[in-house]
């Protein structure tokens, strides 16, 4: 039976980031998520699932140090602040005790893709043995946004770059997608990706 996770990132933003553990608890959720949870003390994170009888499955790595910025591993140049940022991700992770660590990969306006897919390649290449002598499993989601014609060859990429023939090298997961709708412009389908 599938267990789901309830994003109190996104969730339940009604109460205070604290109050919103034993929320989504009565709401018979046994486990949370949490896409950005840096401005809270680890400390008080812990507690506060724990406090509700949750489990604490994931959250994202830190979005970076500038206003705006959600990710930076995708950012050629920024390397050892990415590995700084892996740091501080595995500091929660321990107080949290979770498992998985969705890496960002980032965003800019213009081309930049090319340079941004090889600096997010090497960056994942260098946190995954990272993360996983820590026990934790590196998440990415690099397909969402490619095209059907393109999906096996980011996939055959992934694969190559972070195959080091040892356990937390991770997965890979394809779904095929019903449809898809960019918000901000009402594009659907191929266009929104």
């Amino acid at each position: 039976m599938p267990r789901f996770a309830a994003n109190i990132g996104w969730m339940a933003q009604e109460v205070p980031m604290m109050e919103r553990f034993q929320l989504v608890r009565d709401l018979g959720f046994t486990a949370v998520e949490c896409p950005l949870l840096y401005e809270h003390p680890k400390e008080d994170l812990a507690e506060g699932y724990q406090a509700a009888g949750l489990d604490f499955l994931m959250f994202n790595s830190p979005p970076g140090k500038n206003p705006g910025e959600y990710g930076i591993a995708g950012f050629k140049g920024r390397e050892a602040e990415f590995q700084d940022t892996i740091g501080l991700a595995l500091e929660y992770s321990k107080a949290l005790k979770t498992e998985y660590l969705h890496i960002l990969a980032g965003y800019r306006e213009g081309d930049w893709r090319e340079e941004g897919f090889e600096a997010f390649i090497e960056n994942v290449k260098w946190a995954c043995p990272v993360l996983a002598e820590a026990g934790i499993t590196a998440l990415i989601e690099p397909i969402n946004a490619v095209a059907d014609d393109k999906a096996a060859e980011v996939v055959e990429a992934i694969q190559n770059s972070a195959n080091t023939g040892k356990i937390g090298d991770g997965k890979v997961f394809v779904y095929d997608l019903e449809s898809a709708v960019r918000i901000r412009t009402g594009e659907q389908n191929n266009d929104a990706l």
